[in-house]
């Protein structure tokens, strides 16, 4: 810049503007110009991890009905957000009987995508161990009680060393020699 003065006037300037909703009452957050959506956004975001949210729904029950019926991936957002942040579920549904389908189905997806990637992550870990557990048995069979710096080698093993060792296994004549010293 300081080399093409000229330049300076072209480069934007910005300002950081925070708009700290939670200090807002109602009617200054339904009183602004936001749109069906911006509205009922900003209203979730204030209250949605506060002890105001069973009153806020209720206020927004139409508004959140309306919503469904226009913009259906709009609500779904809104629905969304509010099953990951709300600790007390039950508010959540209590506070809107008339969406309790739409917010049961959303939290049954969730759960069930948890309990899939709990079974994913319990297979990832499971696997390894049960590889250990079989190769300290074939080890034990073959070679007696195993040392405590054999089984330290084997719970240090990422996958792919367990797979050599296991190969090792059926032609080696010593621990050394399994565990490739």
């Amino acid at each position: 810049m300081q080399q093409v003065p000229e330049l300076g006037r072209l480069v934007p300037s910005f300002e950081v503007l925070l708009d700290d909703l939670s200090q807002l009452d109602d009617a200054a957050l339904f009183g602004r110009r936001l749109g069906l959506f911006g509205t009922i956004a900003f209203a979730v975001l204030r209250d949605a991890r506060g002890a105001r949210l069973s009153g806020t729904l209720a206020g927004l029950r139409e508004l959140l009905q309306t919503l469904r019926d226009q913009d259906r991936d709009a609500f779904l957002a809104i629905i969304c957000y509010l099953v990951v942040v709300t600790e007390d579920f039950e508010v959540l549904v209590g506070a809107t009987p008339e969406l309790r389908d739409d917010v049961m189905t959303i939290a049954e997806q969730f759960r069930q995508k948890g309990i899939e990637q709990g079974i994913e992550k319990g297979i990832e870990r499971g696997m390894p161990l049960g590889q250990r557990a079989v190769l300290v048995r074939l080890l034990e069979r073959k070679f007696g009680t195993l040392p405590d710096n054999a089984k330290a080698r084997l719970d240090a093993a990422d996958e792919a060393e367990l797979g050599q060792i296991a190969d090792r296994i059926l032609f080696a004549d010593s621990l050394d020699a399994v565990f490739g010293g």
